[in-house]
């Protein structure tokens, strides 16, 4: 089990299956934390826990709750069949714990190309999921080109402690994330976000913004104004409206590496916000500002994926420390 983790709801069937002793040196709790460790394949399925289950009635009885701890979802017909399992069998979603979505591409049925049946499917799990994740990790592939569906986060997800958000332009959160500690955001234009944290992520301790653009310069100012002394007096009405939460204590900022496509001096002027973040940075070092390298954007979802399954599993994910600019 990792540190995310709360008790499970076994179901009265498997506790009662799982009453007669093992017939060995192992008590059921290790068991279950061993199953628990075994069981992150990052499958949609869990090969990993379905296979343990049918190897024994004890077996089955403890890690049957455990087949839809984790559950990642990376293609449309993936989508397509966990909406349908939770509607058939809604008492799964209070086993769930760690959800990864992402559709990984425009969709091949026509019938799909304008995101609909995506909003749908998706809508539906989050709305099953909210009440019981303590992570998520949102890559939608329409979100590169559009606003993200603001009825994802219109719910209330009372447990969730780590967020991760793969989107285009802006989002707009209408409800509080009351247990939020961690919060990765990977968008071009994060203001709108940035400044409803105080409201939105009250307890939030750990941001990372990535996919910055050379134009994000007004993050620069607004982080520079909160944290002066002697801010400058033009922008004094940023003061009642831009805010930290409190209890943030790292901050860590990343580029995207300029493309071809980008006008001429698009590099120069990365390379000026760069400078002057780090210079930021190393006159706040008690505020955890970090800048890393910029990054290629290419591989996304893999890389999200990968972050997403090595922190449920127990590291650090996309919080490990990186290269410096």
């Amino acid at each position: 089990m990792t540190e995310l983790d709360r008790e499970l709801p076994f179901a009265p069937t498997c506790l009662f299956e799982a009453i007669d002793p093992f017939p060995g040196p192992f008590p059921n709790d290790i068991l279950i934390t061993v199953f628990g460790l075994a069981c992150v394949d990052g499958s949609h399925n869990n090969r990993t826990a379905g296979a343990l289950c049918l190897s024994s009635r004890l077996f089955r009885a403890l890690t049957h709750p455990l087949l839809f701890r984790h559950v990642a979802i990376r293609t449309p017909k993936q989508a397509i069949q966990f909406s349908a399992l939770l509607e058939g069998s809604p008492q799964i979603s209070r086993c769930l714990r760690h959800l990864f979505l992402c559709d990984n591409g425009p969709p091949r049925d026509e019938a799909c190309r304008d995101g609909t049946c995506h909003h749908r499917l998706w809508l539906s799990i989050l709305r099953s999921a909210a009440p019981f994740l303590e992570t998520l990790s949102l890559v939608h592939w329409y979100c590169t080109h559009c606003d993200i569906e603001p009825q994802y986060f219109n719910t209330n997800f009372p447990y969730l402690r780590e967020l991760t958000l793969s989107v285009g332009n802006e989002v707009r959160f209408s409800i509080p994330f009351p247990s939020l500690r961690r919060f990765h955001l990977h968008t071009s234009q994060p203001g709108v976000v940035i400044v409803a944290l105080i409201r939105t992520c009250p307890c939030l301790t750990h941001l990372k913004v990535t996919g910055l653009r050379y134009g994000s310069r007004l993050l620069y100012e607004r982080l520079k104004y909160i944290w002066s002394t002697t801010p400058d007096s033009r922008n004094h009405l940023w003061g009642p409206f831009f805010r930290l939460p409190p209890s943030l204590s790292r901050n860590i900022l990343q580029y995207a590496r300029p493309s071809d496509g980008q006008l001429p001096d698009a590099e120069a002027r990365q390379k000026s916000v760069t400078d002057s973040l780090i210079e930021l940075a190393n006159m706040n070092p008690d505020r955890g500002l970090i800048i890393e390298k910029p990054m290629i954007q290419r591989k996304l979802e893999k890389r999200f994926f990968a972050a997403w399954l090595d922190r449920v599993s127990g590291g650090e994910g996309p919080w490990a420390a990186q290269g410096s600019a």
